[in-house]
């Protein structure tokens, strides 16, 4: 799996720096909520109340089970992106179809992992909800950039 440097940023500045495995520098804006299951992340992806949101998952490893389509909720992904701590890289059931990364990537779902989950759930349970968005890093001379037109197009202000 490489995995490239990015980062979530919430409306209020505050900022979450992890890893995505997406292959194209995609970015998606959102609003972000939490889920605190244990299973049923294929569920999630396709739950149309989740439509447009970007879902932060409190569970420490997302992956291990696999996807199959006979648990989606919906024949489409709902969700803007996913936030988790950790990917399993293996998954294994006698239902899988396919991994979880694969799931992910010929999708397009953005997936930021490597964050603190938990810390990131406090956060928004203590200041409400707000809008985020997840983007990559970029290096360029060792120094390391965000897209700040695109927040600013999207937050109506934004503290950083």
């Amino acid at each position: 799996m490489n995995l490239k440097p990015a980062l979530l940023v919430l409306e209020d500045g505050t900022f979450y720096k992890g890893h995505s495995i997406n292959n194209d520098p995609l970015t998606s804006i959102g609003e972000v909520v939490f889920n605190t299951g244990m299973t049923g992340y294929q569920e999630i992806f396709t739950d149309p109340s989740y439509y447009g949101q970007i879902v932060i998952f409190t569970y420490p490893e997302l992956g291990n089970t696999g996807v199959n389509e006979e648990d989606y909720e919906s024949k489409n992904i709902q969700l803007k992106g996913a936030i988790v701590k950790r990917i399993s890289n293996f998954s294994s059931s006698w239902r899988q179809k396919n991994s979880f990364i694969n799931f992910c990537l010929n999708n397009n779902i953005i997936l930021l992992c490597n964050i603190d989950t938990r810390s990131l759930t406090k956060h928004l349970r203590n200041f409400g909800a707000m809008n985020g968005g997840i983007m990559w890093i970029v290096k360029i001379l060792n120094k390391s950039y965000i897209d700040y037109k695109i927040l600013n197009k999207h937050f109506k202000s934004i503290i950083i």
